[in-house]
């Protein structure tokens, strides 16, 4: 009994880790939420990428099906070689006629201008539309089927010296016999009525024919395609010869010369009539010129203004001279003093006296007394009194001698004078307002002859400009006379009928283009119906919308950092490590542990889809993130029994693991392999000692119980399981699990397969936390990733 409670105590994990921390420390907590916090914000940013993410799946989609696209642009350009070989050749010719403003197209003529006329502009696009009305026209192209023969048209080329058509291939004679026939079966089936051949081949011409100009030039192009240059050169040549022909037949005028030469006579005449008038009026009327007339009565008429102005201001000036006289005159006295004399009074010398010893009195008291004293008052008051009688008696003594004033008669004299001085201005001041007057009346005689003078101006002026206009016209008549019976025309042609060996249909750029852009477009179709029609997952898009579950990560497909290399080399692989950080904080922050319940870890599944989509990579990476940056205490369980890969990678393939532990053949000691310097314990799975039939003893023994046992032990428990897709028992063990997460392989990982593995967990306890997106490959250039 001793013996076996000592072995089951040797084999429960819980006795073996002697040291198991009662909960997380406080680090690990803060990292674990920083890296769920991290996880939050992504998510909550997680719908604004969904559109960029889409953008930058439809951008790959080019670089992702490169080859297909790369063959159907070859198969593109091969059809389009194919076509080049057999499109019919055509050859163009081109002529170029440019119009001169005026002259025949329009009948120009001087009599189309004697008037109003329309503007300039509007007759050089009459001129250009009726160019291009009548090189368009039917009698154009009759002219070229006569000059040229109808079999030349109807057969595509000129005939040669024996009078075969010449430049025919052999596809060409098939093709018109073939046509002949088809053309012969219409006529006599009824589907087609019977024409002459003239009118084929004038129908011919004027498709053939093509004729244009540019807007506001009066540059005419005619252009002609044929089978051959040599026809095409005839055709565009006999264009502009047969237009030159009745461009001069229709623009002919006759008889303007005469009808000019008669009206100038006439206007002369009128002309000679108007300035005989003219003379006469001023002769009658003494007029020599109207400005000097009116110069001169204006200088008058400013003298006259200017010495009534002088007399108004004289008068207005002696008038108030004379007022002020008067006022003057008013105040002063009629009589002045002649002469003062004074008498002596004894009374007023003793008055003197007795003020003169009042002063002496009030000078005394104000030295001793206030102003306010009674005796200074009174004594003040007496002096006053005193002074005032002196002063009375002081007039009475003095004696006047009384004489006229002379300057009031001086004044009086000076108003005479004044009054006499008025009479005169005014007088002044009368003439010249009659002067004045006459004047003015003289200046408005002078304007109603120069509004005669000026009408009679303007009718000369007039008579002239119409005459001038006519002489200008006479000329105009006799150049353009002279140059009809010269036959000058003013269209020239200054460009002939080009003759060019190269052929202008197919445009071969252009249709190379074309079938490139075919090939293309139908590379890129193919692409996205394949991309459509795929049943495997390659974004992380596909993935959610397909399995509805989130993704954790997406990890770069990256040879470098396969299992074999990933655990010696995990340090440089920065970006994993911090992907591996956010699984683990989501994993530890998702579900709270009851209150009350014995601290216990929490246990992880690691499980692939198919093989070799990454799934042991990524558990040993799990555990040694979790164990080395996040200091958690971390066991990582190999129960892949198919592959070992977590064994092979740790070196552990020749210890005891899983299966010994769970059959009671081995201690948990001999099991369990602790990293140097690390938190991370290793369970292998069997040692190769295991014979096959052990095999089966993970899910005979049980492993729970021993699970459940790590859980009390550590803080998180990772264990790497085989495939989904191969039959195992220990997928099984999975559904007791506290979390999972699957693996997928980017375009591998097929959609139905996924489905019905994580249909398996819709009834169980276990919590898929979500998609790890393995092996991505980014097809776009590096001016795509930001997309």
């Amino acid at each position: 009994m001793t013996s076996k409670n000592q072995r089951n105590l040797s084999h429960d994990p819980a006795v073996f880790f002697s040291h198991r921390a009662s909960g997380i420390d406080q680090s690990t907590v803060i990292m674990a939420r920083a890296s769920h916090d991290s996880i939050t914000e992504s998510a909550a940013h997680h719908g604004d990428g969904r559109h960029a993410a889409s953008l930058r799946s439809c951008l790959e989609l080019p670089f992702v099906y490169k080859r297909l696209i790369i063959g159907c642009l070859a198969v593109a350009i091969l059809l389009g070689w194919a076509a080049l070989l057999v499109w019919p050749r055509k050859y163009e010719s081109e002529a170029k006629l440019m119009l001169r403003v005026g002259r025949e197209s329009v009948s120009l003529d001087p009599t189309a201008t004697t008037s109003q006329t329309l503007m300039l502009q509007k007759t050089q696009e009459e001129e250009v539309v009726s160019a291009l009305e009548m090189l368009g026209s039917r009698q154009i192209a009759e002219g070229v089927v006569d000059e040229l023969g109808e079999s030349s048209i109807l057969n595509g080329s000129l005939p040669s010296e024996g009078g075969e058509p010449a430049g025919l291939t052999v596809v060409d004679r098939v093709k018109g016999l073939v046509s002949g026939a088809i053309d012969l079966v219409a006529t006599t089936s009824g589907l087609r009525d019977e024409i002459s051949n003239h009118e084929v081949a004038v129908r011919r011409v004027q498709g053939a024919v093509e004729i244009k100009a540019q807007k506001k030039s009066n540059v005419i192009s005619v252009q002609a395609s044929a089978k051959t240059p040599e026809m095409a050169q005839a055709l565009v040549q006999q264009t502009c010869d047969t237009y030159l022909k009745q461009h001069l037949l229709n623009s002919q005028t006759a008889g303007s010369h005469d009808f000019f030469v008669q009206q100038v006579d006439a206007a002369e005449a009128h002309l000679n009539a108007l300035t005989d008038r003219k003379s006469d009026y001023m002769k009658k009327r003494g007029i020599v010129s109207v400005e000097a007339n009116r110069a001169l009565l204006q200088e008058q008429l400013a003298t006259c203004e200017r010495e009534l102005l002088m007399a108004t201001g004289s008068l207005e000036q002696v008038n108030a001279e004379m007022a002020d006289l008067r006022r003057k005159i008013a105040d002063t006295d009629e009589e002045i003093i002649a002469e003062r004399k004074e008498g002596s009074d004894s009374t007023w010398s003793g008055m003197r006296q007795q003020v003169y010893e009042l002063e002496l009195q009030e000078k005394s008291l104000a030295a001793k007394y206030t102003p306010q004293h009674r005796r200074l008052i009174e004594t003040r008051e007496q002096l006053d009194g005193a002074r005032m009688i002196m002063a009375k008696l002081r007039s009475e003594r003095v004696d006047h001698s009384m004489t006229p004033n002379p300057m009031k008669r001086r004044m009086e004299d000076d108003l005479q004078r004044s009054q006499t001085q008025v009479v005169g201005l005014q007088s002044v001041v009368l003439e010249k307002e009659r002067q004045r007057v006459q004047l003015a009346q003289q200046v408005r005689e002078l304007h109603d002859w120069e509004i005669e003078l000026t009408q009679m101006d303007r009718d000369i002026e007039s008579s002239a400009a119409s005459l001038k206009k006519l002489v200008e016209k006479l000329e105009e008549a006799r150049v353009i006379e002279e140059l009809r019976n010269q036959q000058i025309s003013n269209v020239s042609v200054f460009q002939p009928a080009t003759f060019v060996e190269r052929p202008a249909s197919p445009n071969k750029r252009i249709l190379a283009a074309g079938f490139v852009m075919l090939g293309l477009c139908s590379g890129v179709g193919l692409a996205f119906l394949r991309e459509i029609g795929s049943d495997t997952m390659r974004t992380a898009e596909h993935v959610e919308s397909s399995l509805r579950y989130p993704v954790l990560t997406k990890i770069p497909h990256q040879p470098r950092l396969e299992l074999g290399n990933s655990i010696r080399r995990l340090d440089d692989a920065g970006d994993i490590r911090t992907r591996c950080r956010s699984i683990i904080g989501d994993l530890m922050l998702s579900r709270a542990q009851p209150i009350g319940e014995p601290p216990r870890g929490r246990s992880l599944g690691v499980i692939g889809i198919e093989p070799g989509c990454g799934a042991s990579t990524l558990a040993a990476a799990l555990a040694m993130v979790s164990s080395d940056d996040c200091g958690l205490k971390t066991i990582l369980i190999d129960a892949d029994g198919r592959t070992r890969s977590v064994s092979k990678a740790f070196g552990l393939q020749n210890a005891p693991g899983l299966l010994e532990l769970s059959a009671g053949d081995a201690a948990v000691e001999q099991c369990v392999q602790q990293l140097s310097d690390s938190k991370l314990a290793l369970l292998p799975y069997a040692s190769p000692s295991a014979n096959a039939s052990d095999a089966d003893s993970v899910d005979r023994h049980d492993p729970r119980q021993t699970i459940e046992a790590f859980q009390q032990a550590n803080d998180l428990v990772i264990i790497d399981f085989p495939p989904a897709s191969l039959p195992d028992q220990a997928l099984s063990l999975a559904q007791t699990l506290d979390y999972v997460v699957v693996v997928v392989e980017s375009e591998k990982t097929k959609v139905a397969q996924a489905q019905r593995f994580l249909n398996r967990f819709a009834g169980s306890d276990t919590e898929v936390i979500g998609i790890v997106l393995n092996k991505t490959r980014n097809y776009a250039p590096a001016m795509f990733s930001g997309a």
